[in-house]
């Protein structure tokens, strides 16, 4: 019998060791990463066969951009023996007009480069389009009424912008407006000549 408990006690032994051994090793085993780490592999570009027609697809609208030789358009105002002159320059067909005799006023043009306004500082508000360069009326004389300057007897400083009619492509109206003394008019331009 002692023989059987040493060969139970050695086998328990070697057990024990083996066992030792086994779980020792899982001990010493790094940690598992939470995650696999993945690698990717670049693939080589494939050729597209000559024979491959790509499906038609919408072409997008394109966009001529305005050509820059267009000289820019220039106006100037200045005092001369007959009067003031408006000397317009440039635009699209590079013209050079000269609008003269008249009396001392504010202008301005409009964004579409089209045509512009001229107020003098007696209240005549004139038009002209860059297509014939014709000054026009462009509304009845600017009186008391609207502004006290003209009560007071003083040179009116106006102020003058547009504003286009977003329902109505190509109208526009006329601000004046007097910075001094007061008073503001809208007229609405004639579509003829802002175009």
């Amino acid at each position: 019998m002692n023989k059987t408990i040493r060969k139970v006690n050695v086998f328990l032994f070697v057990l024990l060791i083996v066992l030792i051994i086994v779980v020792g090793g899982f001990l010493l085993l790094p940690a598992a990463a939470p995650h696999p780490i993945q690698t990717t592999i670049p693939l080589a570009p494939t050729a597209v066969p000559s024979t491959y027609t790509p499906a038609p697809t919408a072409v997008p609208p394109t966009y001529t951009p305005a050509p820059t030789d267009i000289p820019p358009l220039s106006v100037t105002n200045p005092m001369e023996s007959d009067g003031y002159h408006l000397i317009v320059k440039g635009g699209p067909e590079n013209f050079s007009q000269d609008i003269g005799g008249l009396r001392q006023g504010f202008f301005l043009v409009g964004d579409n480069n089209e045509f512009m306004v001229y107020v003098d500082i007696e209240g005549n508000v004139f038009i002209i389009s860059f297509r014939d360069f014709v000054l026009r009326q462009a509304a009845p004389k600017l009186s008391n009424k609207e502004f006290r300057v003209f009560i007071n007897g003083a040179t009116p400083n106006f102020k003058l912008s547009f504003h286009p009619d977003p329902d109505n492509p190509g109208t526009y109206s006329l601000i004046i407006q007097e910075l001094n003394y007061g008073g503001k008019v809208t007229i609405t331009l004639d579509q003829r000549y802002t175009n």
